[in-house]
């Protein structure tokens, strides 16, 4: 049992050291806008092992990660932003009754997005967040 869980647990980090390489080499190409390298990141540490990730990072960038979580889990209820740079395929749309259907699956999405960082994401930032703090002290 032991040694199945260490393979688990060896996976895991090599997923996250992939992940980070192939995140990095993306912002050094210039492939990625510093947004984009952060929400990676961000959601690399809520989707796998935040301790493990913030141990791979270099010091500004975990600093950053740090600094974000902590906001999140300190900070009041809120909704988060999405923001986009660019025009979304609706507006684009001639035809206004598929305009109307792509703009709601859109917003059906995004809504789906919220609920999830509401419901699954904030609760393992607060429930580590508060972990991290309580051996701190």
């Amino acid at each position: 049992m032991v040694e199945g869980q260490r393979i688990v647990i060896d996976a895991m980090d090599m997923r996250i050291a992939e992940s980070l390489r192939e995140t990095f080499a993306l912002w050094e190409h210039g492939a990625l806008n510093r947004g984009d390298l952060e929400e990676r990141i961000f959601t690399l540490a809520t989707e796998t092992n935040i301790d493990k990730v913030l141990s791979r990072l270099p010091a500004p960038w975990a600093d950053v990660l740090l600094a974000q979580l902590q906001g999140w889990a300190e900070g009041p209820d809120r909704e988060p932003l999405f923001i986009f740079g660019g025009i979304y395929a609706y507006e684009t749309e001639p035809n206004p009754l598929k305009a109307a259907e792509m703009r709601r699956e859109l917003e059906e999405q995004q809504a789906a997005d919220v609920k999830h960082f509401k419901e699954v994401i904030l609760p393992i930032i607060r429930t580590w967040w508060a972990k991290r703090t309580s051996t701190a002290r």
